[in-house]
């Protein structure tokens, strides 16, 4: 088997049709597998999914996450839950997510990149992205998600400190698999996790192609929450990758200097019953970082001193790293 597409759902009964299609549109000549995960959908999605399963019977399957009924679920965390499930069943070399809500628009995107992964000159290459489409379900309009129309051959670091590839879009080698620290990453395997844990084997080969879309509709973990909880969660994040590989610390800083900058000029009183989820899963995860900062959002103090010197070398490897990227871009260009 050379590819596993995993394709994750909770009650998105109204996307399974056109997710699916275009992804068994998919033109390879090798062979490839669909696995389903469903996070317990309460709407028609699994009697959709079972129509397809019964149209592919020897090329799909679906696995479903069950659910306590009256009992409230973080919706990150199912999520993360859900495609890490998931991964125990792959069996092919590689293997790439779709969120059931997205789909593919190049019914030749597997292939493409297979290609480039299979050569050996590529083998350095963790994973291979690609550009989308930004897909607004009220308006029907599609943006590009990058506006980078150029090959890219990114070092892991590279990429970690300057670049957000869709991970729609990313196929990654499923020899990694095995490396994944499940009892670190078991609630937090969502976007930025999931290309971190593979991008710390090897370098990220992207590719201009527009070959998926990622639909908006402003209810999703991202967009769903406000700009308070996303920063907090994108620090939490920080203190993952630490765990995970602190030889990334420098481009960690890089990536998160957006995300302390927020919290240093926040002027908010966090509260509520999302705030205090976190705060309790901050503690518990031993978030040290994530923690300090939440503390001077809602007292104005610091007791550790060393989420500020984080925030400091942040600002300062922010700016060395693009002038040295803006360098490099600029002999590039001249090249």
């Amino acid at each position: 088997m050379k590819v596993s597409v995993l394709v994750t759902f909770y009650n998105q009964e109204d996307y399974v049709d056109e997710a699916l299609q275009s992804v068994f549109d998919q033109k390879c000549d090798f062979d490839f597998e669909v696995l389903i995960g469903d996070d317990g959908s309460t709407d028609g999605t699994m009697a959709k999914l079972q129509k397809w399963k019964q149209k592919y019977p020897d090329r799909m399957e679906i696995y479903v996450m069950d659910r306590e009924p009256g009992v409230k679920y973080n919706s990150s965390q199912r999520a993360s839950r859900n495609r890490l499930n998931l991964l125990q069943y792959v069996k092919g070399e590689y293997f790439a997510y779709l969120d059931g809500d997205d789909f593919y628009i190049d019914d030749h995107k597997l292939q493409k990149q297979v290609e480039i992964m299979d050569q050996p000159e590529n083998a350095k290459y963790a994973v291979c992205a690609h550009n989308v489409y930004a897909y607004d379900e009220k308006t029907k309009e599609n943006t590009p998600f990058l506006n980078c129309n150029h090959t890219m051959k990114l070092k892991g670091k590279t990429y970690w400190g300057r670049f957000y590839f869709h991970p729609d879009s990313i196929l990654m080698r499923s020899a990694y698999i095995k490396d994944i620290p499940m009892d670190v990453v078991a609630d937090y395997f969502n976007d930025n996790t999931i290309t971190f844990c593979f991008i710390k084997h090897g370098d990220v080969y992207y590719m201009p192609d527009i070959m998926a879309s990622y639909r908006q509709t402003g209810d999703g973990i991202w967009t769903g929450n406000s700009r308070f909880i996303n920063y907090l969660r994108n620090l939490m994040d920080y203190d993952l990758e630490q765990k995970i590989a602190p030889e990334f610390i420098r481009y960690s800083l890089v990536r998160h200097r957006a995300d302390m900058s927020f919290m240093h000029k926040c002027k908010e009183q966090p509260a509520g019953e999302k705030v205090a989820f976190y705060e309790e899963k901050i503690k518990k995860d031993g978030l040290t970082v994530s923690e300090a900062w939440l503390e001077y959002c809602k007292t104005g103090k610091m007791s550790d001193k060393k989420a500020l010197k984080l925030y400091r070398k942040a600002m300062l490897w922010y700016f060395v790293c693009h002038v040295k990227w803006l360098f490099i871009d600029s002999l590039l260009l001249h090249n």
